[in-house]
């Protein structure tokens, strides 16, 4: 059974390509309805909206169910009784099905050809391949032209599959440091003397059997290396707790996936007015409004419909008892096939040796755990290596709309006949043409057009207009829930502040009470406050202080600090966690649910001086205006928290949690030491400290340069020959894995925190590794196209098509002023066939779709609402902003950090192990949390991993919880089993200190940005859930226990508006066109 979809380019001249999806056992429609074909269903599973992405925009395209018995292919079995199915009879059936559809489409004939397949499609494609080319070399398809195979996230070999999931793991987060480090006594360094890098790419499958069911069993059951490996592979990565076809995609609670469900149907909004509340989505982390989630459920209903099933010509039930039903993958198949080829080199061989032009594209969605990058990198290039041809390779970035779309290598013989491009897909799991469909169009279309990977479709990519009764249906969905405007409050506005002179007065709780905040969208129903603290002589830092949604006179003190050095807090506050953020308006705020003042009262402080608002004042000394240095930054702190506690001294002896991200993984620890000492000293009186709480911190620059080398290349950012030419600057007698290896020996670490090499002399060993080092180490890590702080955010440039939610919006990106026309315009005749006039929402999937971004929250990253926001004059005033400070706010003085500030710290083991000394004097319990959003790369996890694990050994701590999962729920009732990331904690032997280590699955350096659900539970459990001494925190404990409502709360009334006339029953029943 299949379906044929003519090119929407140029179906006379555009290259054939025959689908195959994989399983084994599954439809090739999942990929027409779900994939790379023209359309996708919406939640309604009845109508399907459009895929502007499709393959079939640059080629013909045939998706097949195959083998037969998948989806809607059958067998007869009085004239095929066989109830066998493996890889050689599918590369026969397809074989057969090929030269069947030449019978049937003639004009076909000589045109291009290419297979092209998804996993278990990459033995499919390849199998089915030396087939062809054995008819075309024995003349009886001579018309066929073949010209090359793609695959995607293919199982090409099982061994290198084996192989890749146990390096990939480790360097995603998926396992722990434990695990990976058992496995070294299964690989002796002594059988690799020579190879630094031996570990890494290590045989590990020698120890397992590789069975025709497609398991993987011991072939030493006694075995602790086999048995180990099997637990690493097939218990975690296959079966383990993570969504192995995406590792960082979560499904949350959505328990109604119809269009009927809260929150799809756009309101009216006041002109102008964008609502970012609603593009954040709190039910997926995707970009493709959850598609990966509900898309099958909705595809498997749509294709059950029965006027679905007579428009496919799917054929009828021959008795009563048989019932012709889809799937999405024949579970019935997938027990009884047999696997033949457990790796694919020899039909690659085959397909070299052919002796014409051919191409391969070997694509891979770079954070799928079912078949990783890894392995099927490392398998073509092990393909080619055994053959005696001459190929020259070349490396380069792949780009998409200005970003990086992922990385690639080419291989080519001299004379060109045979060309191999592996490719990744950043931020794609196995199905990259649903992850990223954007990028994963443009690189097939290179291939096929034979252009650079970085060459933009050529196609047109905007979307259709919608037909005309479901742009009717829309309207009047939206139509039925028309706010109603209540009658507007009367508000008594405070009176302008007088003017402030420097230096700012003295803090005051009443003075300083922010009464109006101008743009806030909703009642905020807490007291704020924005002021200055007294950090020193003339130093004044700003402060903003949020009070707790709940018993805010019990609650917990939590003070933030965003990193830098030179950052301001107000980020954390308008961006991360606190209760506001700016919509891109940069005028408005709407409502963040998970705002972290529903675990305490939050207190933002922009620190040091010369941050933000914060000002060193003209009582100074002028003498020391371009002093900074973390000692400097940790006793100006202290100073503000004094003057804090005495201006608002109702927290004193209050809980303390002292928070932050970033660089203040030095502000924090070098802030609670000095804070420590003075409380024993008894100078500083009133601090009652709870714990810290550090997210991606700059613990280590050693570490985090040494430890990007292993990460960069096990991510897709460098390539393997990049990788192990680092090999040479590691000595013969250094024992273990090459990525424990210090490179930081290489460089000297300034005083601003750059690696330099020793030696710029590249001619000589010390020289080439110090410029790798800071090359591989640093700069491509910093000053790559690539978002530091998230791998795998992009934004791309702007194009016509809607942003998500864009309901005013046509179909085609014109403006709403064409709406009246367009839902009155006749359409050809076939708009008019179909069911009658329906008066529920009618949600079209494609303005829900971001086109604009990867994320699942609208493209906040993609603006800076706050930068224009803080500068307003009427905000300044209200947050009681001196007139006389006059320098504008920005987020981050880069000047500051590159030029004046000295990082004192390389390493803060120091700090730490004297924090840990002032406790146990104090003999008062400290409780770490030390968390990383592990897409991360400005402070990554495995750099805080190894800091960690170190920090707790050098100080004989206890491990208290093995590297585990730790679960997100958001709603009672919920049956998503969604890991939030992985734990592991420690405890000293008094149990004074202990020590949490986390990681926020797929979240970047912002963890409350880019997963705010996980980050609130892990920090409400961390503050609110402490048990005794020595117990770990659970963080499993749901988010619905400590905050069960997290709905928004209305919208004030001069941001709505009901629509300008509403569409009468007359007009939504009218027949348009009665054919």
């Amino acid at each position: 059974f299949s379906r044929f979809t003519e090119s929407q380019r140029d179906p006379e001249r555009d290259p054939l390509v025959l689908w195959l999806s994989g399983g084994p056992g599954c439809s090739g429609y999942t990929a027409l309805l779900w994939g790379n074909g023209p359309f996708r269903p919406n939640r309604d599973g009845t109508t399907l909206f459009e895929n502007v992405y499709s393959w079939n925009k640059i080629a013909n395209v045939i998706f097949i169910d195959s083998p037969r018995g998948v989806g809607y292919s059958f067998q007869n079995t009085t004239e095929n009784p066989s109830q066998d199915w493996n890889d050689e009879l599918s590369a026969e059936d397809l074989k057969l099905a090929i030269i069947d559809f030449f019978e049937v489409y003639p004009e076909y004939k000589n045109r291009a050809f290419y297979l092209a397949g998804e996993s278990y499609g990459g033995v499919y494609a390849p199998s089915t391949a030396v087939k062809l080319i054995d008819l075309i070399q024995s003349g009886d398809l001579p018309y066929l032209n073949f010209a090359g195979v793609s695959t995607g996230n293919a199982l090409l070999s099982s061994y290198d599959n084996f192989n890749a999931q146990l390096q990939f793991q480790y360097f995603h987060g998926a396992i722990g440091k434990d695990d990976w480090d058992d496995l070294q006594q299964c690989c002796p360094q002594s059988q690799h003397p020579a190879d630094p890098a031996y570990f890494e790419f290590c045989d590990f499958s020698q120890y397992v059997e590789f069975t025709p069911e497609l398991g993987a069993f011991p072939k030493d059951p006694n075995d602790y290396c086999a048995q180990k490996t099997i637990n690493i592979t097939v218990e975690t990565a296959w079966a383990g707790p993570q969504t192995q076809f995406n590792l960082y995609a979560s499904c949350y609670d959505i328990t109604n996936y119809s269009n009927d469900r809260p929150g799809l149907v756009k309101p009216f909004y006041k002109d102008g007015f964008v609502d970012q509340a609603r593009l954040v989505s709190h039910e997926i982390s995707d970009s493709q409004d959850g598609m990966f989630c509900w898309g099958q459920q909705a595809l498997g209903k749509y294709m059950n419909l029965d006027a679905v099933q007579a428009a496919l010509h799917v054929r009828k039930a021959q008795n009563k008892l048989e019932e012709i039903k889809w799937t999405g993958c024949s579970t019935r198949i997938q027990v009884k096939y047999r696997s033949e080829y457990f790796d694919m080199r020899p039909f690659y061989r085959k397909m070299i040796d052919w002796g014409k032009p051919f191409k391969f594209l070997i694509y891979n969605g770079d954070i799928d755990m079912t078949c990783p990058f890894l392995g099927g990198q490392r398998g073509p290039i092990n393909r080619i290596q055994i053959r005696s041809i001459d190929f020259s390779r070349y490396e380069s970035i792949c780009r998409y709309l200005e970003q990086i779309g992922g990385y690639t290598e080419q291989f080519k013989t001299k004379d060109g006949r045979i060309t191999m491009d592996i490719v990744t897909v950043k931020g794609a799991g196995h199905f990259a043409a649903l992850d990223r469909p954007g990028p994963t169009l443009q690189v097939f279309s290179s291939f096929i057009d034979n252009k650079p990977l970085d060459n933009k479709v050529s196609a047109n990519l905007e979307l259709a207009a919608l037909l005309n009764r479901y742009a009717v249906e829309e309207e009047v969905g939206r139509e039925k829930d028309v706010p109603v405007i209540a009658p507007e409050n009367t508000r008594t506005k405070r009176a302008a502040a007088a003017a402030l002179p420097p230096p700012p007065p003295a803090c005051s709780k009443k003075d300083n009470e922010v009464t109006d905040l101008p743009g806030l969208t909703f009642d905020l129903g807490v007291k704020h406050y924005s002021g200055y603290l007294n950090a020193g002589t003339g130093d004044y830092l700003h402060y903003w202080l949020v009070e707790a949604e709940k018993e805010p006179e019990f609650a917990p003190l939590i003070l933030w600090f965003n990193g830098g050095p030179g950052c301001s807090s107000l980020t954390g506050l308008l961006s991360e966690l606190g209760p506001f953020q700016n919509n891109a308006d940069g005028e408005t705020l709407y409502e963040n649910v998970f705002s972290w003042h529903k675990v305490g009262n939050l207190l933002f402080l922009e620190s040091p001086r010369g941050i933000g608002f914060s000002y060193q004042a003209s009582d100074s000394n002028p003498t020391t205006i371009n002093d900074y240095s973390d000692t400097l930054t940790a006793e100006g702190n202290v100073k503000a928290l004094v003057d804090f506690l005495n201006c608002y001294p109702e927290y004193k002896d209050r809980k303390l949690f002292i928070t932050g991200e970033s660089y203040a993984g030095v502000y924090i620890p070098t802030f609670v030491d000095l804070l420590l000492k003075k409380v024993q000293d008894g100078s500083v009186k009133g601090v009652n400290l709870e714990g810290l709480s550090i997210g991606n911190g700059a613990f280590s620059t050693l570490k985090d340069v040494s430890s990007a080398i292993s990460l960069t290349y096990m991510r897709g950012m460098h390539s393997r020959k990049e990788f192990e030419a680092l090999g040479k600057c590691v000595p013969a007698d250094y024992k273990g894995p090459m990525t424990y290896y210090d490179f930081t020996e290489y460089v000297n670490i300034d005083k601003f925190g750059l690696p330099i090499p020793k030696s710029l002399n590249t001619s000589t060993l010390e020289g080439f590794c110090g410029t790798e080092v800071l090359r591989q180490g640093y700069l491509d890590v910093w000053l790559a196209k690539n978002d530091v702080y998230n791998t795998y955010q992009d934004c791309y440039v702007r194009h016509p098509l809607p942003k998500p939610g864009d309901q005013d919006a046509t179909s085609n990106g014109q403006g709403s002023s064409q709406k009246k026309e367009r839902l009155r315009r006749v359409k050809r005749s076939e708009d008019t066939i179909g069911r009658a006039m329906r008066y529920s929402p009618f949600i079209d999937e494609s303005k829900r779709m971001n086109y604009q971004s990867t994320d699942n929250n609208g493209g906040v990253y993609c603006y800076d609402g706050k930068t224009p926001y803080l500068n307003r004059p009427e905000v300044r005033k209200a947050i009681h902003i001196p007139d006389t400070f006059t320098k504008p706010w920005v987020d981050c003085d880069y000047n500051l950090e590159l030029t004046r500030y000295h990082q004192e710290y390389n390493d803060t083991t120091p700090v730490f192990e004297s924090i840990f000394s002032t406790v146990k004097s104090l003999g008062k319990p400290l409780r770490l949390l030390i968390y990383h959003g592990d897409a991360d790369m400005a402070c990554q996890f495995l750099a805080g991993q190894w800091f960690i694990e170190e920090l707790a050994s050098n100080n004989n701590m206890e491990l208290t919880t093995e590297y585990t999962p730790w679960n997100f729920e958001m709603q009672q009732g919920s049956k998503m089993n969604n890991i939030g990331g992985f734990q592991k904690s420690w405890s000293d032997k008094d149990g004074l200190v202990t020590i949490d280590l986390l990681t926020v699955k797929g979240a970047g350096h912002m963890v409350p940005t880019d997963r705010p659900g996980e980050a609130l539970q892990m920090f409400y459990n961390y503050v609110r859930n402490a048990k005794q001494q020595k117990n770990p925190v659970d963080y499993n404990i749901p988010l619905w226990k400590g905050v069960p409502n997290i709905e928004r709360k209305p919208l004030k009334n001069e941001y709505l508006s009901p629509p300008a006339s509403i569409m009468s029953r007359v007009d939504a029943d009218r027949v348009y066109d009665l054919p």
